[in-house]
Protein backbone atom coordinates (compact mmCIF):
# COMPACT_ATOMS: atom_id res chain seq x y z
CA UNK A 1 0.00 0.00 0.00
CA UNK A 2 1.18 3.53 -0.96
CA UNK A 3 1.53 6.38 1.52
CA UNK A 4 -0.97 8.29 -0.32
CA UNK A 5 -3.58 5.06 -0.45
CA UNK A 6 -2.29 4.67 3.59
CA UNK A 7 -2.93 8.49 4.05
CA UNK A 8 -6.59 8.19 2.59
CA UNK A 9 -7.66 4.75 4.50
CA UNK A 10 -6.42 7.26 7.78
CA UNK A 11 -8.83 10.06 6.66
CA UNK A 12 -11.55 7.28 5.94
CA UNK A 13 -11.76 5.85 9.69
CA UNK A 14 -11.37 9.55 10.68
CA UNK A 15 -14.69 10.10 9.31
CA UNK A 16 -16.42 7.31 10.89
CA UNK A 17 -14.96 7.74 14.20
CA UNK A 18 -16.72 11.20 13.57
CA UNK A 19 -19.62 10.19 13.21
CA UNK A 20 -19.79 7.19 15.58
CA UNK A 21 -18.60 10.14 18.17
CA UNK A 22 -21.72 12.79 16.63
CA UNK A 23 -24.34 9.95 16.72
CA UNK A 24 -23.44 9.20 20.42
CA UNK A 25 -23.26 12.55 22.10
CA UNK A 26 -25.40 12.85 24.87
CA UNK A 27 -26.93 16.12 23.28
CA UNK A 28 -27.58 14.95 19.73
CA UNK A 29 -31.01 14.10 18.73
CA UNK A 30 -31.64 12.26 15.85
CA UNK A 31 -34.73 13.06 13.62
CA UNK A 32 -36.35 12.20 10.66
CA UNK A 33 -39.19 12.49 9.19
CA UNK A 34 -40.85 10.79 6.37
CA UNK A 35 -43.93 11.26 4.47
CA UNK A 36 -45.85 9.25 1.21
CA UNK A 37 -48.08 10.49 -1.32
CA UNK A 38 -48.38 6.26 -2.96
CA UNK A 39 -51.90 6.09 -1.68
CA UNK A 40 -50.83 2.74 -0.39
CA UNK A 41 -53.99 0.04 0.34
CA UNK A 42 -54.91 -2.13 2.83
CA UNK A 43 -57.35 -5.10 2.27
CA UNK A 44 -60.02 -5.54 5.15
CA UNK A 45 -59.00 -7.32 7.99
CA UNK A 46 -55.28 -6.97 7.94
CA UNK A 47 -52.43 -4.47 9.63
CA UNK A 48 -49.98 -3.56 7.47
CA UNK A 49 -46.69 -1.48 7.89
CA UNK A 50 -47.18 2.10 6.26
CA UNK A 51 -44.35 2.70 3.73
CA UNK A 52 -43.13 6.33 4.36
CA UNK A 53 -41.48 6.27 1.25
CA UNK A 54 -40.39 9.91 0.91
CA UNK A 55 -37.48 11.42 3.31
CA UNK A 56 -38.03 14.92 4.48
CA UNK A 57 -34.86 14.64 6.67
CA UNK A 58 -32.49 11.50 8.22
CA UNK A 59 -29.32 12.92 8.53
CA UNK A 60 -27.82 8.89 9.91
CA UNK A 61 -30.09 7.21 7.38
CA UNK A 62 -31.92 5.45 10.21
CA UNK A 63 -35.07 4.61 7.63
CA UNK A 64 -35.41 1.42 5.57
CA UNK A 65 -38.20 2.00 3.48
CA UNK A 66 -40.62 -0.11 1.55
CA UNK A 67 -42.87 -2.87 2.61
CA UNK A 68 -40.56 -3.66 5.24
CA UNK A 69 -40.52 0.48 6.77
CA UNK A 70 -38.65 0.72 9.69
CA UNK A 71 -36.85 2.97 12.11
CA UNK A 72 -33.93 1.49 13.18
CA UNK A 73 -31.97 3.08 16.62
CA UNK A 74 -28.20 4.06 16.27
CA UNK A 75 -27.76 4.09 20.20
CA UNK A 76 -29.97 3.61 23.45
CA UNK A 77 -32.25 6.61 23.85
CA UNK A 78 -36.19 7.40 24.11
CA UNK A 79 -37.67 7.74 20.42
CA UNK A 80 -40.71 9.80 20.37
CA UNK A 81 -42.92 9.02 17.14
CA UNK A 82 -45.37 10.71 15.55
CA UNK A 83 -47.38 9.37 12.80
CA UNK A 84 -50.34 11.27 11.19
CA UNK A 85 -52.38 9.59 7.86
CA UNK A 86 -55.41 10.76 6.23
CA UNK A 87 -57.66 7.67 4.15
CA UNK A 88 -59.20 8.49 0.73
CA UNK A 89 -63.08 8.35 0.71
CA UNK A 90 -64.62 5.03 1.37
CA UNK A 91 -68.17 4.03 0.47
CA UNK A 92 -67.54 0.86 2.57
CA UNK A 93 -67.28 2.34 6.24
CA UNK A 94 -70.02 1.75 8.56
CA UNK A 95 -70.47 2.32 12.34
CA UNK A 96 -68.68 -0.06 14.43
CA UNK A 97 -66.09 -1.04 11.68
CA UNK A 98 -62.31 0.17 12.93
CA UNK A 99 -59.53 1.31 11.93
CA UNK A 100 -56.55 2.45 13.76
CA UNK A 101 -52.60 3.14 13.69
CA UNK A 102 -50.20 1.13 16.20
CA UNK A 103 -46.11 1.51 17.14
CA UNK A 104 -44.36 -2.13 16.56
CA UNK A 105 -40.87 -2.56 18.49
CA UNK A 106 -38.54 -5.60 16.77
CA UNK A 107 -41.86 -6.62 15.23
CA UNK A 108 -43.74 -6.84 18.22
CA UNK A 109 -46.76 -4.76 19.12
CA UNK A 110 -45.95 -1.71 21.40
CA UNK A 111 -49.18 0.38 21.52
CA UNK A 112 -51.99 1.23 20.22
CA UNK A 113 -51.50 5.28 18.45
CA UNK A 114 -55.30 6.12 17.65
CA UNK A 115 -58.17 4.45 16.46
CA UNK A 116 -61.44 5.40 14.97
CA UNK A 117 -64.97 3.19 14.85
CA UNK A 118 -67.55 6.22 14.49
CA UNK A 119 -67.13 5.98 10.83
CA UNK A 120 -69.70 7.40 7.63
CA UNK A 121 -70.15 5.88 4.18
CA UNK A 122 -68.49 7.43 2.03
CA UNK A 123 -65.95 9.48 5.04
CA UNK A 124 -62.04 10.04 4.97
CA UNK A 125 -60.25 8.87 8.32
CA UNK A 126 -57.67 11.00 9.78
CA UNK A 127 -55.52 9.24 12.38
CA UNK A 128 -52.79 10.87 14.11
CA UNK A 129 -51.02 9.59 17.59
CA UNK A 130 -47.49 9.95 19.23
CA UNK A 131 -45.86 7.61 21.62
CA UNK A 132 -42.97 7.30 23.48
CA UNK A 133 -40.67 4.18 23.19
CA UNK A 134 -37.52 2.89 25.06
CA UNK A 135 -34.58 1.70 22.53
CA UNK A 136 -31.55 -0.22 22.51
CA UNK A 137 -28.50 0.30 19.71
CA UNK A 138 -30.65 -1.94 16.55
CA UNK A 139 -33.77 -1.86 17.64
CA UNK A 140 -36.31 -0.86 15.25
CA UNK A 141 -39.86 0.33 15.14
CA UNK A 142 -43.13 0.60 12.49
CA UNK A 143 -46.19 2.00 12.20
CA UNK A 144 -48.75 -0.54 11.20
CA UNK A 145 -52.20 0.42 10.06
CA UNK A 146 -55.46 -1.65 10.68
CA UNK A 147 -59.16 -1.66 9.19
CA UNK A 148 -61.82 -3.62 8.56
CA UNK A 149 -64.66 -1.99 6.57
CA UNK A 150 -65.15 -4.87 4.15
CA UNK A 151 -62.68 -4.28 1.36
CA UNK A 152 -59.69 -2.28 0.60
CA UNK A 153 -59.22 1.15 2.02
CA UNK A 154 -56.11 3.12 0.70
CA UNK A 155 -54.38 6.16 2.14
CA UNK A 156 -54.32 9.88 0.63
CA UNK A 157 -52.14 10.62 -1.83
CA UNK A 158 -51.68 14.01 -0.45
CA UNK A 159 -48.53 14.26 1.63
CA UNK A 160 -49.51 16.99 4.16
CA UNK A 161 -51.46 14.11 5.61
CA UNK A 162 -49.57 11.13 5.86
CA UNK A 163 -46.51 11.35 7.49
CA UNK A 164 -44.03 10.29 10.11
CA UNK A 165 -41.18 11.95 12.41
CA UNK A 166 -38.97 10.21 14.87
CA UNK A 167 -36.58 11.76 17.45
CA UNK A 168 -34.68 10.24 18.94
CA UNK A 169 -33.34 11.67 22.64
CA UNK A 170 -30.07 10.60 24.72
CA UNK A 171 -31.46 9.14 27.43
CA UNK A 172 -30.07 8.31 30.69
Amino acid sequence: MSESELWKEIRELQAQVNELRSINRPDKTIFAKYKTTAGQTVATGATDIINFDTKIADEYNCVTTGAAWKFTAPRYGTAFVFAKIQTAANAGWAVGEITSIASYKNGVFNGEMDGDMNLAANSRVWLAGSIPITMNAGDYIDVRWYQNSGGNVSLSETDLYCWISIALLRTY
